[in-house]
């Protein structure tokens, strides 16, 4: 994830994107402690009906 951060920075990227399994707690701690932050949920965004956390971070 450091290199794909790196990356975009260096070529002019201002924001990356991503979704994440509101039950992945480990993950939305990992991308929190990058830099990323919460900003929408998408509702039974998965096949099982679990939630999405969109997250953002801005370079």
């Amino acid at each position: 994830m450091n290199d794909l951060l790196t990356y975009a920075h260096e070529n002019g990227k201002k924001r990356i994107f991503l979704e994440v399994r509101k039950s992945n707690l480990f993950a939305i701690a990992l991308y929190e402690s990058l830099g990323f932050s919460s900003f929408n949920v998408r509702k039974g965004y998965y096949a099982n009906g679990e939630d999405a956390i969109e997250m953002v971070c801005t370079l």
